[in-house]
């Protein structure tokens, strides 16, 4: 493993000189700052997660930069961000984040539906908001367990959440009623990841002893083991269909288990390093593997065989399929964005992040946007058909540490060392068509107005309208 690749997965550290049973810490990926361009800027919502220790302050509402007449939908925390009244005096309140001193993010989540997002802090505390009320659901925390949470996952209909803790258990939350469900034990180590499978009936949890458990849902009981690894996992996944469990591990191998029974269907052996991220392709038929060795390889989850790998001169962080299939995106610490052909490894777009890329890289669910955090705490957004940065996002007051984007592409979240999680509405931010779409609108109109777009660019570009909040009781 090289020494220069930073060594976040999904809220772990991984450090050469410390042991499992020490405490992970989070770091950022990679170093550099965003620079100012004439491109798409606006600050963010602000679900607002501290608390002053100063009593009996009123609440502030602080319009970050954006004029109170001229942004009627600045104000609405809901995920969707519907518009209201252009009327100053209608300002939602800002949420109550109770009383707790949580210290950093370590772990974000958002729900595949009813629009929740989850925030996992160092005190082993876990916020969840619902971003259609503008309010705070729950604050979940175990007084019997107080180190810091390292994974969430929702379940697919967004009623429970499953959250793994660096002291190697798992629990399992009603975010509706603020229930405990179930606490799990069994791992030696943290528990790095979590995810419900799509019918919701079973729960894959992997941690730093190199095991994968399967837990059905009903009862919370555990239904298989997995002891195949020989190091580390730090990446988990379910099939599309839900039959087949994906796990990647610090030595740089990959399986497939049956969900059944745990047996190993496949093992991927080729990487020379860490995998960091695995992902199934939309038909199930394919995997992707990214690695600290530089490369996304493409595999059959059929035979086991290697279809094609995209190399980058840095670790690969993150890897996905197209919505299609068509194609593999990757992320690289050396600051790129590479969309290559997912049969012929060909190189189709190449992204040059560069030093935008200071942290918390990451791919929308269809591959159509990449987001990263900047050193001057801002978040861009890049259209991966275009290779163009298309918005520039504005508000975090620290370094953003976690990223992650609605399973409709249309919003994302960022959390950031200041302790705080914001909400961006990328409706208005130019996405790339689909090939069918790009097919029937190749006219001779598109072809002639495609030549105007860099003299129109700053007409068309439309704001993203959002405002900070700040709460002190």
């Amino acid at each position: 493993m090289s020494d220069d690749v930073p060594k976040q997965v999904v809220g772990v550290q991984l450090h050469d000189d410390v042991s499992e049973d020490e405490q992970p810490s989070r770091v950022d990926k990679g170093k550099g700052r965003a620079t100012e361009e004439d491109l798409l800027e606006a600050e963010g919502e602000e679900l607002d997660t501290q608390q002053d220790e100063s009593a009996d302050l009123p609440l502030q509402h602080t319009l970050g930069g954006l004029d109170i007449a001229q942004a009627p939908e600045a104000y609405d925390l809901a995920a969707e961000l519907k518009a209201l009244d252009a009327d100053p005096a209608v300002l939602p309140f800002p949420l109550n984040t109770g009383d707790v001193r949580r210290g950093g993010i370590t772990a974000l989540e958002y729900s595949r539906r009813e629009n929740r997002i989850a925030a996992g802090f160092e005190n082993s505390s876990i916020m969840v908001w619902d971003a259609d009320t503008r309010q705070v659901m729950h604050q979940l925390q175990d007084v019997e367990h107080t180190d810091y949470v390292c994974a969430l996952a929702f379940s697919p209909d967004g009623v429970r959440l499953a959250a793994g803790y660096r002291d190697a258990v798992i629990i399992v939350w009603n975010v509706i009623t603020g229930e405990k469900l179930a606490t799990l034990t069994g791992h030696e180590g943290f528990v790095n990841c979590v995810m419900f499978s799509p019918d919701g009936r079973t729960l894959a949890s992997a941690a730093v002893d190199a095991t994968v458990k399967l837990w059905e849902t009903e009862e919370f009981t555990e239904r298989a083991s997995t002891t195949d690894h020989d190091a580390l996992i730090l990446a988990v996944v379910f099939s599309p269909d839900g039959s087949r469990v994906l796990s990647g591990a610090a030595d740089g191998v990959a399986r497939i288990w049956n969900v059944a029974d745990a047996s190993v269907i496949h093992t991927f052996q080729g990487h020379d390093g860490v995998i960091y991220e695995v992902a199934f392709s939309p038909d199930g038929r394919r995997l992707v593997t990214s690695s600290d060795d530089g490369t996304a390889r493409v595999w059959s989850a059929e035979t086991g065989d290697e279809f094609m790998f995209s190399e980058h001169s840095g670790s690969v962080w993150m890897a996905v399929f197209s919505s299609d299939g068509q194609r593999v995106l990757s992320v690289s610490s050396e600051g790129t964005v590479k969309v290559a052909d997912s049969y012929s490894a060909d190189v189709l777009n190449t992204i040059e992040g560069g030093p935008e890329f200071a942290s918390a890289p990451t791919l929308s669910p269809d591959g159509r946007l990449v987001a990263a955090g900047g050193e001057d705490y801002s978040l861009s957004i890049w259209n991966t058909e275009t290779t163009k940065r298309v918005a520039i996002l504005r508000g975090h007051r620290d370094i953003i540490t976690r990223v992650c984007f609605s399973p409709d592409n249309e919003r994302v979240a960022s959390a950031a060392d200041d302790g705080r999680v914001r909400l961006w509405r990328l409706s208005d931010v130019p996405v790339p068509e689909t090939p069918e779409q790009s097919e029937a609108g190749a006219t001779e109109e598109a072809e002639e107005a495609e030549k105007d777009d860099e003299d129109e660019e700053a007409e068309e570009e439309s704001e993203i309208e959002a405002a900070e909040y700040d709460s002190k009781t």
